[in-house]
């Protein structure tokens, strides 16, 4: 099977959901390329912590997958979260096609994706 290494820089975030009542959010986000039914996943990276960023984190972190054989099912998933002091808190998530992420950035443009809460309910967004 052939494989291609594809390249993702995870920039910032935007209008996060603040998580925190006193104080300001650290965010950090976990990412991985996955299947629908979570058969293959490929490694997990995690960006640094942006410390006192609140709901609008810069990362600018770049990631590189090995992707062996691209399927309609494979997705990206996207998790942030906050750093806490004695445990971490969800922020949201954002899922998406990876034949989309590509299709819609074949260019190297940004490209933003809007961020779920737990609720289902939809703030801030990402910007890849």
């Amino acid at each position: 099977m052939e494989s291609c290494k594809l390249e993702i820089i995870l920039h910032s975030a935007k209008d996060l959901f603040d998580v925190k009542i006193f104080g300001t959010m650290d965010p950090y986000a976990l990412l991985c390329i996955t299947r629908l039914d979570r058969s293959m996943t490929s490694d997990l990276y995690k960006t640094n912590v942006a410390k006192g960023a609140g709901p609008y984190p810069v990362w600018e972190y770049r990631m590189q997958f090995e992707v062996v054989s691209m399927n309609n099912s494979d997705i990206l998933i996207c998790q942030i979260k906050h750093d806490g002091t004695l445990f971490d808190r969800d922020i949201g998530e954002v899922i998406m096609p990876l034949s989309h992420l590509l299709a819609g950035n074949a260019l190297g443009e940004k490209v933003s994706y809007p961020v779920k809460l737990d609720t289902g309910e939809v703030q801030g967004k990402i910007i890849l």
